[in-house]
């Protein structure tokens, strides 16, 4: 099968699956039993959540896909039947949460493979937690309760279960509640001299205090980091009150809140590149939000029904726990229309180009880009996605098109579904394109 071929087999199959891209939410449902789940962690991915659920035997960790369902975790041996899953890894392979055992409870790592298997205690450690993983899995973060006094721990395979310290003054509380996708950079609270103080460790730096927003008490902690660590996300006491914030090396900013009610909002999770946040404030109620410079604050729930045209009618999206790496994928918890509460995930990227296939940047990956991509069609070197090289390889080639047909269809709320007939023309256009490349 020539070139040729391939193009006309892939853009006919287009012409069969044409649709117009949406936007999603779906509630995550419930174990067996069970009349209630949080959502408590999103991969990196998008794929997977974590939580806890109520189940027949008792309080169960889950995890979550779209091929799968719901599927609870079981428990550690011995103790009630009482786990929570936090964290997951970049892929949703690995998941890290603790469990009841008959000593108290334990932190542990999931994987498909091995189950639920405890992290092991510190010296005479009775209540521990675990809160975060790397997107790797090789290392989860979290507390254990001492008879020095709660402390913020780490661990891997090689070294198993080990504290990280604390700030100096005050007594001995720290809590570590994320970690940077690439295992670097572990952020938290901890007691200071200061009052509670957000921290940011790493192994050349140790943990260090990073402040609070100006006003009220001295108080703030750390929730989430980027992928290498370089932003921080929490909450702490300003002048408004509990305030979500945003941290690099230039310091901490506080992102505001939603109008009414008393002035509150904390931030959960980070894109990647730390440039989109998710978390909850409140308007009367606790209402899920995601920030970034462009927008500022916005509720989830507006975008995808305002913004994004779906029917959320009956929800209310409270708390909003996670976000996959490229910011598109949000999930959470709130209450569902019978009341319950109950985990959520959503796709919002229909409001957040650019899309890979999005030739000319409107946001949209159809007829216009793939007439692009048609017109430079057999360009070899020197290409760019405004020419319709979406792999960044530098040409124009049939794996361009592979990326365009994959995300082909992706449209604004605004954008209307091309006629079938109109792709044939643009066949035509990426036909004699390359018959002219050809002589």
């Amino acid at each position: 099968m020539n070139k040729y071929s391939i193009v006309i087999a892939l853009v006919i199959s287009l012409t069969i699956t044409l649709s117009g891209y949406a936007a999603s939410f779906q509630g995550l449902g419930f174990l067996s039993g069970g009349d209630f789940s949080f959502g408590w962690g999103l991969s990196a991915d998008g794929t997977t959540v974590v939580g806890s659920a109520s189940s027949t035997p008792g309080l169960q960790g889950f995890r979550w896909t779209s091929t799968t369902g719901i599927v609870g975790l079981g428990d550690l041996p011995g103790g009630d039947t009482s786990s929570i899953a936090r964290g997951v890894s970049g892929d949703g392979s690995v998941v890290a949460g603790n469990s009841d055992t008959t000593t108290g409870d334990e932190q542990f790592r999931w994987t498909s493979g091995t189950n639920m298997v405890s992290l092991g205690t510190l010296l005479f450690s009775t209540d521990d937690r675990a809160w975060d993983v790397s997107n790797s899995g090789a290392v989860i973060v979290g507390s254990a309760l001492t008879t020095s006094g709660r402390e913020a721990t780490r661990w891997t395979s090689g070294a198993g279960l080990t504290s990280i310290g604390d700030l100096p003054g005050g007594s001995v509380t720290a809590r570590a509640y994320g970690i940077s996708g690439d295992g670097q950079v572990i952020v938290g609270e901890s007691n200071s001299s200061n009052g509670v103080e957000a921290f940011r460790w790493t192994s050349g730096g140790g943990i260090v205090g990073i402040g609070d927003l100006p006003g009220g008490a001295f108080d703030s902690e750390a929730n989430a980091a980027s992928l290498d660590g370089s932003v921080v996300v929490g909450a702490s006491q300003s002048s408004n009150g509990t305030e979500a914030f945003r941290w690099t090396s230039s310091g901490m900013v506080g992102l505001g809140d939603f109008a009414g009610g008393v002035f509150f909002s904390e931030a959960n999770a980070v894109s990647a590149d730390g440039s989109i946040i998710v978390g909850a404030g409140w308007d009367g109620a606790f209402n899920a939000f995601v920030w970034d410079a462009g927008n500022g604050m916005r509720s989830i729930q507006d975008v995808l029904v305002n913004d994004l045209g779906l029917d959320l009618t009956g929800w209310s999206l409270s708390v909003a726990t996670g976000i996959s790496d490229d910011g598109t994928i949000v999930s959470g918890y709130g209450t569902n229309p019978s009341g319950d509460t109950e985990a959520w995930i959503a796709d919002l990227s229909g409001g957040s180009p650019p899309v890979p296939g999005d030739a000319n940047g409107d946001g949209d990956v159809d007829l216009l880009d793939l007439d692009i991509l048609g017109t430079n069609f057999g360009t070899m070197g020197g290409a760019t996605v405004a020419d319709g090289d979406f792999n960044g390889d530098g040409n124009v080639d049939l794996l361009d098109l592979d990326i365009l047909g994959g995300n082909f269809g992706f449209m604004s709320p605004s954008a209307s579904v091309p006629e079938p007939g109109a792709v044939v023309l643009v066949l035509s256009a990426i036909l004699l394109a390359g018959n002219r490349r050809e002589r």
